[in-house]
């Protein structure tokens, strides 16, 4: 049936009204949606009234849509249908065409699976135990290039891999992991079945390492680039038009879905010629076409250093200044800021996530990509804003995004020049040579798919019939960090493109979530874990120099590696809910046994479930029975009873209906997602019920270092000029000789007015016959630019300074004191305590005690009645502390604490460091004594900062440097694990004879006697201080953070020098690194009770 202009113009009249009155209708298909499957009544009476045929629209010619003056936009773009064949299509058909002629197979690839099993051959009979290593289809074999050479030889690692065996073994599939010694490794391509059988009946007559050869053979790259061609050749003419639609289109879309606002939705339609209030619905061929841009609105392309992107744009209001970012190839490519500064540091802040840098990084071209001989390529840029304000290496320096980030001159014609921009790039992309056989074809077909993704993305939006496609050339790229894919919620919504699919990485959050996308983007911590079960996660060192591009490359790397494990065990059946998050994906099959016990399946209780305060997507059901409020998650595609455990600090699973054992605990993703907290010890290596189980294998994805230690950047370098004409220097200061006699002088190096000055503070200077006069500033002022000009100089070079940390954050307010032995503190060490409680009555002080009198105790409580901030904490009913003395410092805690050789000043030294990595804030002896108070200062430090206060001196002890008696830093500090590390590997390597020589003690009976267990125990505290002490605390502080160490130490050159803009920032820095010297000055004590 034919169907006149008036009827697709009352059409869509009705359409809009219908939308109005049904809220939740989706009529964005038009024409040809099959008026059967519509479930709203609504949309019934609408194909009531305007039959329509189910035959697709035949495709309009711009020739013919010219004349047509009430041709709507949407119908012109409906006409095209844009048929692209999917990387899926073309394997299955190449891979079936392949088993049809080489071995007379005639099924679908997807029924075919290539498998590699570990079958347990030494001294065993058939059948053999088998686990399955890989086993995917042979259309996804094809999609991934499935191998690591081209030979077929995938287990190197392997002691044997066995040839084609017609009919395979006879093997039973185990789920546990066997003994790879006693393995063989067996590939062979099977029917697939449900479940799966590895067996004569399945196994097919086609060699495994011949179709991985032909996999190898197939140049996925001319068949993406032939059929780029045939795209360009039936849409080339009017594809500017199509960018242009796509991004109307996406503008009415975005805004639809709650990422727009209405003012963005309004400024980019004006900036089309339209008017804010125009539906695309109405909207006319005509209209749309000959539209006049706004003038007062720009398109100007997006600049990274010196590389342009050819198809992002920035649409800048030049009345207000506010930017609009348009990022196509996402679902929702529209981002809106105040300024260009602010839309130049979120960018940067993409940077920081490897999968976002590296989509961005697709939209330039790839000749831009690497490093010059004497410029930066566009890889070392991204990588410099991912690591800023911290320096990227020692070639590059620094990359602020305010200045790397730049927008070119407007763009009178953006779609048109977008076009050409686009075509330019893949023909410059193009003639990039890859060199290396092995990376050969698996980069060309990238290549291939990158560009076909480029050229539909920026139409997708008015041909919707691609997204499907777009997601699945992404899905065709696993492993290579481009982009990741949510498929429509089921099969139907796929075929008929109903589903709004989401694609991209870069898309903008829908507005209301703009606070939580915020505190994202602030670096929000989740508190992941409780007392000790990180404690013994590995932590990692990355210093200044390592910060590189290489560095970021590994990182890239190594999440290239989980994808490409991640996408290997994907299920159709997970495709409702997407993939499964991390910790649940890897459970084994006994352990989610045990969690589907845990599920709640019964009918929703009386009440709607309601969104639980400043929890993320946890929701809660009020409880009649109990009076209480219950609380829930869903877990991927199921709904748990979560209940939130306060010494954890984080939600756990519970039995849905009765008492039962807890299940694990579970920490919150992005997006309000959730998984299981999977953690060292209970939280998924062992069971639920807490009985050992084996470990979990994760696929052996390499694991970044967590946390790093990250040197803080120095300010940039100062140097200045220094005249020296009629200088002398003498005994490292300078002298000028005036009036016959010898004068000291000192350069005066600020900035506004710099000159040699006397000890009076008067300028002193020379004139052309060599004599010096002298003035005040004022005077010296007038006549400066008249100063002859010196002819010798000396280029003096000021002391670095390291940046504050901007993710600095508040300690915790509350002091850790550390007592044990047998008895109580003496009366002077009492009296101490009290007095520091009541000099910063703010701060809390705690003190945790191990004294073998029990009686004690209670005796010590009553000693601090009078001060409410003093608190008593008995260290045995800690949560940590068990694991501390199970922990690999154990043994020297033990020796030193209860060894027959005791030193309860070394069992100190070693427990503190583990105390504050627990609870962060500051730690002191029980004998030093707090200056000043610390109310209204602030304490601030960055996650790898330990605060120290002054220097001090031991010259019998061979040591210079920071007292360790005093110190503070937030929990959870790598640098104070590594110092625990470093304290345990001395301590296992030292001469044994150490330890079972008798310790010397101090006799002061006498003053001979003093004088002689003194010079004795010189040795003993030295080896002491390397151990436990303030030496080894120096040199794992020297080593991890160098940026900042030896600031003490740093200073202008003495007497010579005065800078009072430089000490002004050496003062500000020391205070925050070493806060106890003079800012919350404490002293340290010398009471020497233990």
């Amino acid at each position: 049936m034919e169907i006149t202009e008036e009827q697709r113009l009352a059409f869509n009249k009705r359409a809009a009204e219908l939308r109005a009155k049904y809220p939740g209708l989706d009529l964005s298909t038009g024409y040809g949606w099959d008026p059967g499957s519509a479930a709203d009544v609504g949309a019934e009476k609408l194909f009531e009234e305007f039959p329509v045929t189910q035959e697709p629209l035949q495709k309009i010619s711009l020739e013919q849509a010219r004349g047509m003056p009430d041709l709507l936009a949407e119908t012109f773009f409906k006409t095209l249908q844009i048929n692209y064949e999917s990387p899926e299509q073309y394997a299955t058909e190449t891979v079936r065409t392949y088993a049809q002629k080489k071995w007379g197979i005639d099924l679908d690839p997807s029924e075919m699976v290539i498998a590699t099993l570990y079958i347990e051959t030494a001294g065993r009979h058939a059948p053999f135990n088998a686990s399955v290593a890989f086993s995917m289809t042979l259309t996804q074999a094809m999609l991934r290039n499935w191998q690591q050479n081209g030979n077929g030889d995938f287990f190197d690692h392997l002691s044997r891999l066995e040839g084609y065996r017609s009919g395979g073994f006879e093997v039973n599939v185990v789920h546990s992991p066997l003994p790879l010694w006693n393995c063989a490794a067996y590939e062979a391509v099977y029917r697939k079945t449900t479940p799966q059988r590895y067996d004569a009946t399945t196994h097919l007559h086609m060699r495994a390492d011949e179709f991985k050869q032909y996999v190898w053979d197939c140049n996925l790259q001319a068949h993406y680039q032939a059929r780029l061609g045939e795209f360009w050749k039936e849409h080339g003419s009017y594809y500017n038009l199509l960018i242009k639609g796509s991004f109307l289109k996406a503008v009415y879309r975005q805004a639809a879905a709650g990422s727009l606002t209405a003012e963005d939705k309004g400024f980019l339609l004006s900036a089309l010629g339209l008017d804010a209030s125009q539906p695309w619905e109405t909207l006319t061929w005509e209209r749309f076409v000959n539209a006049p841009l706004l003038r007062t609105v720009t398109f100007r392309e997006l600049i990274v250093y010196r590389y342009t992107a050819t198809d992002i744009l920035a649409i800048r209001n030049e009345l207000t200044g506010r930017v609009t970012l348009y990022i196509p190839g996402n679902s929702s490519p529209f981002h809106g800021f105040d300024s260009e500064p602010l839309a130049a540091e979120w960018l940067g802040q993409q940077c920081r996530d490897p999968r976002k840098r590296k989509a961005l990084e697709s939209h330039f071209r790839m000749e831009d990509d690497g490093d010059g001989p004497f410029l930066s390529g566009l890889h070392a840029a991204l990588a410099g804003l991912a690591v800023y304000p911290k320096f990227l290496n020692q070639a590059t320096g620094y990359w602020p995004p305010r200045s790397t980030i730049k927008f070119g001159a407007a763009i009178e014609w953006p779609f048109t020049h977008f076009q050409q921009a686009l075509k330019e790039r893949l023909d410059s992309d193009a003639a990039q040579t890859i060199h290396t056989q092995s990376d050969y074809w698996k980069a060309a077909a990238a290549e291939g798919v990158t560009d076909a993704i480029l050229v539909l993305g920026a139409v997708v939006m008015v041909a919707p019939e691609v997204s499907p496609l777009l997601a699945a050339l992404s899905l065709a790229l696993v492993g290579l960090g481009v982009d990741e894919t949510v498929e429509g919620k089921d099969k139907a919504e796929k075929e008929q493109g109903l589903a709004h699919i989401q694609f991209g990485v870069l898309n903008a959050l829908p507005i209301i979530a703009e606070v939580v996308a915020g505190a994202i983007d602030a670096g929000r911590v989740v508190r992941e874990d409780a007392a000790s079960s990180t404690w013994e996660t590995d932590t990692g060192v990355e210093t200044q120099a390592d910060a590189t591009p290489e560095s970021l490359a590994a990182e890239e790397q190594q999440a290239r590696l989980a994808e490409q494990a991640r996408h290997k065990r994907i299920d159709d059946t997970e495709r409702g809910f997407g993939i499964e998050p991390e910790g649940l994906r890897s459970l084994r099959a006994a352990i989610r046994a045990k969690l589907r016990t845990l599920e709640y399946t019964s009918p929703l209780k009386n009440g709607a479930w309601t969104l639980a305060s400043g929890a993320n997507e946890t929701y809660q059901v009020f409880d009649n029975l109990t009076n209480t409020y219950e609380s829930f998650i869903r877990l991927h595609s199921k709904v748990y009873r979560v209940e939130w455990v306060e010494a954890a600090s984080q939600f756990r699973i519970f039995a849905p209906y009765e008492a039962g054992p807890p299940g694990p605990f579970v920490k919150e993703l992005s997006l309000g997602r959730w998984d299981l907290d999977l953690k060292p010890g209970l939280r998924g290596g062992e069971s639920f019920d807490g009985s050992a189980s084996a470990p979990i294998d994760t696929g052996a994805v390499p694991v970044a270092p967590y946390p790093p230690i990250v040197l803080q950047p120095d300010i940039p370098k100062i140097q200045i000029e220094i005249p020296m004409d009629g200088v002398e220097m003498a005994d490292d200061s300078y002298f000028i000789h005036r009036d016959g006699k010898r004068t000291r002088v000192y350069y005066d190096a600020n900035p506004e007015l710099p000159g040699w000055t006397n000890s009076r503070g008067d300028y002193v200077w020379r004139d052309r016959a060599g004599e010096w006069h002298s003035a005040g500033a004022a005077d010296y002022k007038k006549i400066e630019s008249r100063i002859a000009q010196s002819k010798d100089y000396r280029i003096y070079t000021f002391p670095r300074l390291p940046e504050l940390p901007a993710n600095a954050t508040a300690i915790p307010r509350e002091v850790h004191y550390i007592w044990m032995g047998n008895r109580i503190p003496g009366e002077q060490l009492l009296t101490n305590l009290s007095k520091n409680a009541a000099k910063s009555p703010d701060l809390a002080f705690t003190l945790h005690i191990d004294i073998d009198n029990e009686l004690a105790f209670h005796d010590l409580s009553s000693r601090f009645i009078n001060h409410p901030n003093v608190h008593l904490s008995r260290l045995k009913d800690e949560a940590f502390y068990s694991d501390f003395l199970k922990s690999e410092s154990a043994p020297m805690f033990d020796y030193f604490r209860y060894g027959d050789y005791q030193n309860l000043a070394a069992a100190s030294d070693v427990l503190r460091y583990r105390l504050i990595y627990e609870y962060g804030g500051i730690y002191m002896d029980c004998d030093d004594i707090i200056m000043s108070s610390f109310e209204g200062v602030s304490l601030d430090a960055g996650p790898c900062d330990v605060l120290m206060g002054n220097e001090v001196s031991a010259p019998s002890f061979n040591y210079v440097g920071p007292n360790t008696s005093h110190f503070a830093s937030l929990p959870r500090n790598p640098v104070l694990k590594e110092l625990l590390r470093e304290m345990q590997r001395r301590y296992v390597s030292e001469d044994p004879v150490f330890f079972t020589t008798p310790r010397p003690h101090l006799d002061t009976s006498t003053q001979a006697l003093s004088a002689a267990s003194k010079a004795a125990m010189a040795p003993y505290m030295i080896k002491i201080f390397e151990l436990t002490g303030p030496s080894v605390f120096s040199d794992v502080m020297r080593k991890l953070r160098p940026d900042y160490f030896d600031l003490l130490a740093r200073s202008l050159e003495p007497e010579v020098i005065i800078s009072a803009a430089y000490t002004e920032q050496m003062e500000a820095a020391r205070d925050f690194y070493f806060p106890f010297k003079r800012k919350t000055r404490i002293l340290p004590g010398s009471a020497n009770e233990w």
